[in-house]
């Protein structure tokens, strides 16, 4: 790695963002379920179906915690709990059709949430954040992709 600063910048805006992703948390009472099951539904919406051991890592949820949470939302009918047809052992968690109800409202609650916070934001930083940030997200997404 040639730029010294990288690191610390990657860092730096990691650190950030767990700070910014603070800000836009839901108040369990707006949805009837807690942030750690909202944060769960929110995960599937976007990734669509996943088995345990995939979210409890994407989510650094313990698999035993994580294991209840799904029982409680398989039992109030969010999620879909189904074997994978070729390795029985292996379990596959998505979305019902009532979850994928709440993954958009929770999702569309973060995005006001995430409006306000940038409210007062100028037009002129709100223009250079939106750049590199997609930047950083197709930069981001070709590493993951040689990752995996």
């Amino acid at each position: 790695m040639t730029n010294k600063e990288f690191p610390s910048l990657i860092m730096q805006n990691m650190a950030l963002l767990y700070w910014l992703g603070s800000r836009i948390k839901h108040d369990p009472n707006d949805f009837g379920y807690t942030r750690s099951q909202l944060r769960v539904v929110a995960r599937l919406y976007m990734m669509d179906r996943r088995t345990l051991k995939d979210i409890s890592f994407d989510m650094e949820i313990s698999a035993s915690n994580l294991s209840t949470m799904m029982k409680d939302l398989e039992t109030d009918g969010i999620i879909i709990r189904e074997p994978d047809e070729s390795d029985r052992r292996l379990v596959w968690y998505s979305l019902s059709k009532e979850g994928k109800k709440l993954g958009a409202s929770v999702l569309q609650m973060a995005h006001i949430k995430i409006e306000e916070l940038f409210f007062d934001m100028t037009e002129s930083d709100e223009k250079k954040l939106t750049t590199a940030l997609q930047s950083m997200n197709e930069v981001l997404i070709k590493l993951k992709q040689s990752k995996e």
